[in-house]
Order: structure tokens, then C-alpha cells, then sequence
């Protein structure tokens, strides 16, 4: 539709949306959604407010998937058994907004999302034309466990791309890194999967499909080497790097401690 003209990106790291989260679940059918700012323009991306017809939103859940936690002791720990919705996303026209948390739909919502899912709303630009100059780049900011990391855009014309649309160098937090060299004898090795304990292992890489460390918890530890969904597995000991990497190329030379490393999940 273009309503927002055409824009030239002279600058690294240019975000463009809005973002803001779901507060009550969505069903399928529903013409009106609640969240936490309707107005959408806490950075003054856009000229006005979200108010009118025409303007455009990205709704999209980004956890709320189930995996196996059945045997703490097997590869097959994290696996995703179901997605729940984890991933979709839809667009969708705005007619109006109600007061300060509620926006309406021109059509309906297509899919029931959760608001346990981390589901965000992010308002997109809708352009003419888009250049992005070369030595200039588009990204989002930084998954938060609510909102970022997604970057969105229509455009109705022409775009001209000399530099980047660039998310992957958004790295979504990794979990604390742990070196210890008395977590057990040399040469023994840990092979849980799934652990409460800290002693002997490295925290689970949080914030993938599956959830976070709060829900890691909840399916009983957030310690072990088992990847939850597409997050990153925490080291075991001895000399092991999780879903890290083990040790690979960090530039300090082998001092037979164990560094538990989890990985740093891309974006």
C-alpha cells in the first residue's frame, strides 16, 4: 500500500518497526487484539501513532513448543514432540485502536495463539521503495525474552539493497559461561541429559522455541547437556563445551580445566 512513502537507510543497524507483546490470548476469528501498547511508536519509527486503516502488523508467536523430557539420560531429551503454534506468524490490516491497549482488525485473526508462547506484535513499514545504501544496514534489536529479533517490511515498489537486511549478528543471550576443575576426576565424565544441580554441568541455552530457563525448571532442571528445541545444550565435565562448541577457537589454550560452555543461539 505505501503509505509510508519511500525511505533511503544511510546508517548500520537501522530498526524500522515497532514492537510491542500479546496480553490475552488470540482465537481464530478474533477482529481485535489486546496488548501491552497500541500505539506502537515508543521510538518514533513511524510518523503518527498506529490509529488508522492501512496500517500493517506482524503478529508472531515465538516459543510455546512441547518437547521429550522422558528420559533424562538419552540424546532424545528436547526433542520437539509438538510445535504449538511456535514460529507462525501472521499479517494483518489495522482498522482502528481502542484507548491505549487494544487494536482491531480489518479481517480476522487466523490462528489461536497463546500469550505463554512469547507472542509479539510488531508494526511494519509500508514503503514505496526502500533503499538501503551500501555500508548502511537494517536490523532488530535483540530478543529480550518479549519482544525483538524479528524485522519486517512491505515494500510496494522498487527496492534497491547495496547494503544489508541483517539479523544474524543479533545473538539471543547465551547462558553464563562456567570454568571449574574440581567438578569430577579427570577422565570421568557426566552423561545427564537433564540435571537440577549445578556442580557438575552448565546451564541450558535459554530463549529457543521451547522457552526459558524459567520453564526448563519447571520440566525438571535447567542444568545437563540435553539441547531443549533449538537451544543449546549445557556442558557436562570434563573439558566439554555444550552446544558451544566445545572450547573451539576461544583463543585460550587447554589448561585441563572444563570450560561449560552453552552456545549463543543466531537469530
Amino acid at each position: 500500500m505505501g503509505i509510508h512513502g519511500s525511505k533511503t537507510v544511510t546508517s548500520v543497524d537501522s530498526i524500522l518497526n515497532e514492537y510491542t507483546t500479546l496480553t490475552l490470548d488470540v482465537a481464530a476469528g478474533a477482529t481485535s487484539i489486546s496488548v501491552n501498547n497500541a500505539y506502537l511508536n515508543t521510538n518514533n519509527r513511524f510518523p503518527a501513532n498506529l490509529s488508522s486503516s492501512g496500517d500493517l502488523i506482524m503478529i508472531i508467536q515465538m516459543q510455546g513448543a512441547t518437547i521429550n523430557t522422558s528420559d533424562t539420560m538419552s540424546s532424545s531429551w528436547g526433542d520437539i514432540t509438538a510445535y504449538n503454534n511456535a514460529g507462525k506468524f501472521e499479517f494483518i490490516e489495522v482498522s482502528s485502536i481502542t484507548g491505549s491497549t487494544t487494536i482491531n482488525l480489518v479481517t480476522g485473526f487466523n490462528e489461536f495463539v497463546y500469550t505463554s508462547g512469547k507472542v509479539q506484535v510488531i508494526r511494519v513499514q509500508r514503503l514505496t521503495k526502500l533503499k538501503v545504501n551500501s555500508g548502511a544496514s537494517i536490523t532488530a534489536p535483540a530478543w529480550n525474552g518479549s519482544t525483538g529479533g524479528v524485522v519486517a517490511l512491505e515494500v510496494n515498489g522498487a527496492d534497491t539493497i547495496n547494503g544489508k537486511i541483517d539479523v544474524k549478528r543479533i545473538r539471543i543471550q547465551g547462558s553464563t559461561v562456567k570454568q571449574i576443575s574440581s567438578c569430577c576426576p579427570q577422565g570421568q565424565t557426566t552423561l545427564n541429559y537433564l540435571l537440577r544441580n549445578t556442580t557438575p554441568t552448565a546451564e541450558k541455552k535459554e530463549k529457543a522455541f521451547a522457552g526459558d530457563t524459567t520453564i526448563y525448571k519447571t520440566l525438571g532442571g535447567r542444568y545437563g547437556r540435553g539441547a531443549p528445541a533449538n537451544g543449546g545444550g549445557g556442558g557436562n565435565c570434563h573439558n566439554t563445551g555444550g552446544g558451544g562448541g566445545a572450547n573451539g577457537n576461544n583463543g585460550i589454550t587447554y589448561n585441563g580445566l572444563a570450560f561449560l560452555t552453552p552456545a549463543l543461539l543466531h537469530g
